[in-house]
């Protein structure tokens, strides 16, 4: 499982950008793109603060 969160990181730093890629607008997809990254950091922190220590 830990395997699983770690290979999270690299699917979220492709997928998010080419995700907000598809705005028309620059300015929009940049924004999308750094809220994304921005929450999915976030939940990443979460599932290795609290997540995978219980599954050990």
């Amino acid at each position: 499982m830990s395997k699983l969160v770690l290979l999270s990181i690299v699917v979220g730093l492709v997928v998010i950008p080419i995700w907000a890629a598809r705005q028309q607008h620059p300015l929009r997809g940049l924004r999308m793109a750094l809220l994304g990254l921005a929450t999915f950091h976030l939940f990443y922190a979460f599932l290795v603060r609290v997540v995978v220590p219980r599954l050990g």
